[in-house]
């Protein structure tokens, strides 16, 4: 197995080295790698057996690096099913306003940058998670009840429509900002990781899956500091409470998800337990309040 490992990695690197494996990541969705080369050079090896993963997150760490928008890692090489990148060492997580803050940062730059028109037509970039959300929680009621009222959930998603999302502007979203994908370099800075998921959407689709990912009790204290993050853009054009209820909205449609993918993918290990407990809690912060 290690020789045909190493065929693979040797292929998409397009060197003839001894590749050897330190460390197979666990807790992920595709098969990821840290690796090493005969002379000491560290890689992360992502297979994926979705090409369209690949692809997107190719467009969007060029997209990103070529307009100066985020700090991201560096392709060493690639082919249909796998990404092999630079290894960042010596990573650092956030602490829960850095994380905001980074974010609000990346999508003020992006707001300023305008320019996103090679993606607003391109379906690999757009996701059905709000279009999808009030049909789920009736095709699957059993499984949404396990973090709350289906029928509940059902009535605050008619208050809005994925179409009154288009008062705010699109950009192209990381998709997947949580503690992991948003880290402290040794030198200060800050790096965005694991682009697969980026999405042509409004911000409040970012800010909604950082919160999803968070501790719930953190709720509504990222709202507010990604308020006040955004003050001066053009995401608080219509105020304060049209901005929240639309990262509400899209928090209660991205959770709804989420459930169903750890019941897919997980069944009724410990694993979909935890975060399927963490997603109710999330969801008592939102609904016990009203």
């Amino acid at each position: 197995m290690k020789d045909e490992f190493s065929e693979i990695v040797k292929d998409i690197l397009n060197k003839d080295k001894n590749i050897s494996v330190l460390e197979k990541l666990s807790k992920t969705k595709n098969p990821c790698y840290i690796i090493q080369d005969s002379e000491g050079n560290k890689y992360f090896l992502k297979i994926s057996n979705h090409e369209d993963c690949i692809q997107r997150e190719i467009r969007a760490i060029e997209f990103y690096s070529r307009n100066n928008l985020a700090n991201i890692v560096k392709i060493t090489s690639y082919n249909r099913n796998s990404l092999v990148t630079f290894y960042e060492d010596g990573l650092e997580e956030l602490d829960h306003v850095e994380m905001i803050r980074e974010l609000s940062s990346f999508h003020q730059r992006s707001l300023n940058h305008h320019n996103f028109e090679e993606f607003s037509n391109d379906k690999i970039f757009q996701h059905e998670t709000r279009d999808k959300a009030i049909k789920r929680t009736k095709k699957y009621e059993n499984i949404i009840s396990e973090i709350g009222n289906p029928i509940e959930f059902r009535s605050f998603l008619l208050t809005m429509s994925p179409e009154d999302f288009k008062i705010f502007p699109r950009i192209l979203c990381h998709g997947d900002p949580h503690k992991w994908n948003i880290m402290r370099r040794a030198d200060g800075s800050t790096i965005f990781l694991d682009e697969e998921f980026a999405a042509y959407t409004e911000p409040t689709f970012d800010i909604a899956r950082s919160i999803v990912s968070g501790n719930p009790e953190d709720l509504y204290s990222s709202i507010g500091l990604y308020i006040e993050f955004m003050k001066e853009t053009p995401m608080m054009k219509h105020g304060e409470s049209t901005l929240t209820r639309a990262i509400l909205y899209d928090v209660v449609s991205q959770s709804i998800s989420r459930v169903l993918s750890y019941r897919k993918r997980h069944q009724n290990d410990d694993l979909a337990k935890k975060q399927i407990n963490k997603i109710k809690s999330l969801m008592d912060y939102i609904f016990d309040s009203k």
